[in-house]
């Protein structure tokens, strides 16, 4: 083959693949159209919020346009018929495919209606959220957010909110993010707040289960009583088979307020054994029903009967670490109640002898508590005193309930539990 053919054939291979290159990126264009056509659709089946007033303007690689996010529970002004509040949210996609990205996008999000002028006027300026970001070819999308700084003045009121940044993510079931800001300061009513170091991150790999972790930070919390630092709270869901398990961790650092400080705080909170399919179905009902608030009578069935199964499937709620130092002293404890699984799947009726198991401790070393607390705890019986220190126990097993090594008669109470769970159980 000569030079001349092999040019000739070069040169259509080259014209063939931008053809395809670009015709790829205009069909990524008509496809994103439809994408936002569609969502907006879906929106009108949401009980919380909709999207409405879709502007879209497409071109062969670029594409603008605007819809505006109303909030259900905040109408219009039934005199003039316009809406309260709102979120008017402009959006700028270039569809054109390049090797990292089969898009990029710019947007931003403000208030609009009556409520949202009225925000703007406390803030004096805009009040505005926007990012820039980019979908992949594995269909994983990333923008980053920032807001400026926020300053609000209404007589002798402030609020001051330093500039916040973050990203996020989500690719089909996978959610993620991370948010921080520097400073959050207030002033109302003559009292001061001052809160340094602000974040929030979030990894959800099921973000319809919630499976994954949350985690909301402070690094210094002020107030005209005390002061607190290293405050933080992480949650983790986790699924195993056809269970699902949550752990709520709570620390603080330390805490300086009314002559009392407490260092290394600590609470462990757990439920494990989770019934999935339960979980799932109550879920479901709560989005469709305004979190249980607009119930119909199918959905009324179709909850108790998830919750019927949730407690017969059997579940554990516990406190496995509670510490802290107090003072010149420490407490310690844990707490762990047992939702026996049933025999019986189908079975409607509960009962907390057969099926509810408990026990837990609290343990006060040293300086702690003071003497005035320690015999008023020592009065009523709601501890007593061991070489340890002050201790305080209990423990339900069957019909027979302990605290602090005696025998109590709590048929009363079990009485109340049972009438309670069965109105939640009952077909």
């Amino acid at each position: 083959m000569s030079m001349k053919k092999i040019g000739i054939t070069l040169v259509s291979l080259v014209l063939l693949v931008c053809a395809a290159w670009l015709g790829a990126s205009i069909y990524v264009g008509r496809t994103t159209e439809k994408w936002i056509s569609t969502l907006v659709e879906q929106t009108t089946k949401q009980k919380k919020l909709r999207l409405v007033n879709l502007k879209h303007e497409q071109s062969l690689f670029h594409s603008q346009g605007q819809f505006e996010i109303r909030f259900n529970e905040l109408g219009a002004d039934a005199s003039t018929g316009k809406q309260k509040f709102s979120v008017v949210v402009d959006y700028r996609i270039s569809n054109l495919l390049l090797p990292a990205s089969s898009m990029r996008f710019n947007w931003n999000m403000k208030p609009s209606g009556e409520y949202g002028v009225e925000v703007n006027r406390l803030f004096g300026s805009e009040l505005a959220l926007q990012g820039k970001g980019q979908l992949g070819y594995a269909g994983k999308a990333l923008t980053s957010l920032k807001m400026p700084e926020l300053v609000m003045r209404d007589g002798k009121d402030r609020l001051n909110i330093s500039p916040s940044s973050g990203q996020f993510s989500w690719a089909g079931q996978a959610v993620s993010f991370d948010w921080k800001t520097d400073r959050i300061s207030m002033l109302t009513d003559g009292m001061p707040l001052d809160i340094e170091g602000v974040s929030a991150k979030a990894d959800f790999t099921n973000r319809s289960r919630g499976i994954g972790s949350f985690e909301f930070a402070v690094n210094k919390l002020s107030t005209k009583e005390g002061t607190a630092e290293g405050m933080g709270v992480q949650t983790t869901v986790v699924e195993r088979n056809d269970r699902i398990d949550l752990t709520v961790n709570h620390k603080l650092a330390s805490l300086t307020a009314a002559g009392q400080k407490i260092r290394d705080l600590a609470i462990d909170l757990t439920l494990s054994g989770l019934d999935v399919s339960s979980i799932d179905t109550l879920s479901g009902i709560a989005s469709d029903s305004d979190d249980f608030q607009s119930l119909t009578a199918d959905e009324q069935s179709r909850a108790k009967a998830a919750a019927r199964k949730l407690f017969n499937q059997g579940f554990t709620i516990a406190l496995p670490k509670i510490s802290a130092q107090v003072n010149s002293g420490s407490i310690s404890g844990d707490v762990k109640v047992e939702f026996l699984q049933s025999d019986n799947p189908a079975l409607s009726e509960f009962s907390a002898v057969k099926s509810l198991r408990a026990s837990g401790q609290l343990l006060a070393k040293g300086k702690a508590v003071d003497n005035a607390q320690k015999m008023m705890a020592l009065m009523m019986g709601l501890a007593t005193d061991s070489k340890e220190g002050l201790k305080s126990s209990f423990e339900f097993t069957g019909k027979t309930f302990k605290a602090n090594g005696k025998t109590r008669d709590v048929s009363n109470e079990i009485s109340l539990i049972d009438g309670y769970i069965n109105g939640l159980l009952a077909p």
